[in-house]
C-alpha cells in the first residue's frame, strides 16, 4: 500500500507543473468532406479535425440542422447523430458519415460540440492511457483495483469548457455535382 502511495506521489510531482500551467488554446474544425451514396442512403462525410496543440474531446453528438428554401427565418429543428464520446488527441482526427438526412434537407450545417481544459486533465489522461492499455493486453482484476485506487488520489479535473463548431452552408442539391451517385 505503501509502494502505491509512493507511485502516486511520484506521478504527481512529475507532473504538477502541467497539472497547474494553463493550455494553449484549442484549435478545432469541422469540414465537409462531400457526399456518397451507400447502398440506397446518401451519406454526409463530415470530418472532426483537431490542429491544436492537447487534446479536446468530442461531444459524441452531431447536429444537422437545414435552412428554409424561402428566404427567412431558419427552423428551429434539426436531426442528431451520435457516437461514441472520446478525446481526440493533437494532429489527428476522425470522419462521421451521417445518414438518414432527409431529403427535403436542401441547404444545411452541420454542428457539434467539443470540450477541452484550460488546465492538464491529469486523472482523465491517465484514465484513457490506461483502457488504450488494456484494450491491448489483458489485465486482472487486482491491477483494476490497485489502478483505480490510484486514480482516485489524483486531484479533481478542472471543470470543461464546451465549444459549439459548425460546418459552412451545404447544398444538398441533386443537380449539384457534391452529391456523388
Amino acid at each position: 500500500m505503501l509502494i502505491l502511495l509512493a507511485v502516486v506521489a511520484v506521478i504527481v510531482v512529475i507532473f504538477s507543473w502541467q497539472l497547474f500551467s494553463p493550455l494553449p488554446p484549442p484549435k478545432v474544425l469541422l469540414k465537409f468532406q462531400g457526399f456518397t451514396v451507400r447502398g440506397t442512403n446518401t451519406v454526409v462525410l463530415i470530418c472532426f479535425t483537431n490542429e491544436g496543440t492537447k487534446s479536446v474531446w468530442w461531444g459524441g453528438s452531431f447536429k444537422v440542422t437545414p435552412e428554409t428554401q424561402s428566404p427567412g427565418p431558419l427552423q428551429n429543428w434539426s436531426v442528431q447523430f451520435s457516437g461514441w464520446p472520446s478525446s481526440t488527441p493533437p494532429s489527428s482526427g476522425f470522419v462521421m458519415p451521417l445518414t438518414g438526412i432527409p431529403e427535403n434537407y436542401r441547404r444545411f450545417w452541420v454542428s457539434a460540440e467539443y470540450r477541452h481544459y484550460k488546465k492538464r486533465p491529469l486523472r482523465i489522461e491517465m484514465e484513457e492511457r490506461l483502457i488504450r492499455l488494456t484494450a491491448r493486453h489483458r489485465m486482472s482484476p487486482t491491477f483494476w483495483k490497485i489502478a483505480h485506487w490510484c486514480l482516485d488520489r489524483l486531484p479533481d479535473p478542472p471543470k470543461a469548457e464546451v465549444v459549439e463548431i459548425s460546418t459552412p452552408l451545404i447544398t444538398n442539391d441533386p443537380k449539384s455535382q457534391q452529391l456523388l451517385k
